[in-house]
């Protein structure tokens, strides 16, 4: 079990960065910086004034998406073990009974988490060049996505008014027409990028051959998982993206069914809903394996979607490792008790 000799922690707002250290068992002078160049310097300077040596601090970070960006940046060849948490875990760690809220007592409490668990403290992993590449066209055509529903239904809006406004439709159908010429440029760039390497190119032609994953949640999955090496199995993928189940139990009086969890990252979970539901129209690969669990096993909907949800990830994981195509007779093959279920569209 690895132990630092210093443990970090750092509240990182838009502008300030709010760290707390503890060495051995003392909790240390807190200190506060600007998120700027000039502030991350200062705070590389006092670090190493506490312990010179870089390997020996581990600084841990709850994941405030672009507003760590700089830190991370500018740490990367630093030394030190930068370890970013999502902050659910620090949350629900209850490392203190606290209520006051302050970048202080957060960064307090970021630091005590850190020493507490610095035994599973995992070394963050910057995305490769062309998976950040891939990941931002993503999340724009997604925005891009979501101003294209919003003109929909400003239009439509529009429409049912007893007098509709001529010159609001027809700017509304101009704008409309924009963002779909933009979505469609975006998406022609993350084929491009998907091509563009051949590890990356493979895994996309894995993807998508499996039934149900299209461009869109290829996409998704090679830049979330970093290539399928950041998550060891299909189960701890599973587990983030929320379709796996969990049973509840404690004693005698306290006892749940297995269910999901509403702690999920929702947009793959969504991509993941589409692609099943794709699957279950009739001729369609699971049509049959819905249609049984439906009327003879008396599934609920949801629990039958959730379970094409997680096929599709076990496949995702063991085709990819595999290097194989998806080929639905070695399916069948293996999955012998679902043979009767399935069929070829």
């Amino acid at each position: 079990m690895k132990k630092f000799k210093l443990v970090c922690g750092i509240d990182i707002s838009k502008s300030s960065l709010s760290m707390a250290s503890i060495a051995g068992d003392e909790m240390l002078a807190q200190k506060s910086y600007p998120n700027t160049a000039a502030g991350l310097e200062q705070l590389y300077q006092d670090l190493l004034k506490l312990e010179r040596e870089a390997g020996q601090i581990l600084i841990c970070l709850e994941n405030t998406g672009v507003y760590m960006e700089k830190l991370l940046l500018a740490f990367k060849e630093s030394g030190f073990f930068l370890w970013v948490v999502n902050p659910l875990m620090i949350k629900y760690a209850r490392v203190s009974f606290d209520r006051l809220k302050t970048d202080q007592v957060d960064a307090r409490k970021i630091a005590q988490f850190g020493y507490m668990m610095q035994s599973k403290a995992q070394q963050y992993r910057p995305l490769r060049a062309k998976e950040a590449q891939m990941k931002d066209l993503f999340l724009l055509r997604s925005q891009l996505v979501k101003l294209r529903t919003q003109v929909k239904n400003f239009s439509t809006t529009n429409l049912d008014k007893a007098i509709p406004c001529l010159m609001s439709n027809s700017i509304w159908k101009q704008v409309r027409e924009q963002l779909t010429a933009m979505i469609k440029e975006v998406e022609g760039q993350l084929q491009q990028l998907s091509l563009s390497d051949k590890a990356m190119k493979r895994t996309y032609q894995i993807l998508l051959s499996i039934p149900g994953i299209g461009p869109v949640c290829a996409w998704q999955l090679i830049y979330t998982t970093q290539h399928f090496e950041r998550f060891l199995s299909h189960k701890q993928f599973a587990a983030y993206s929320g379709t796996a189940p969990f049973e509840v139990q404690s004693g005698s009086s306290i006892k749940r069914k297995a269910r999901i969890s509403k702690k999920a990252a929702v947009n793959i979970k969504t991509n993941l809903s589409l692609a099943a539901l794709r699957q279950i129209r009739k001729n369609m690969v699971f049509h049959q394996y819905y249609k049984y669990m439906k009327d003879h096993e008396h599934k609920h909907h949801l629990w039958i979607i959730n379970s094409i949800r997680n096929m599709l990830i076990k496949l995702a994981f063991d085709l990819v490792k595999k290097d194989k195509l998806f080929d639905l007779e070695i399916f069948l093959k293996n999955k012998k008790s679902w043979a009767k279920f399935l069929t070829l569209s």
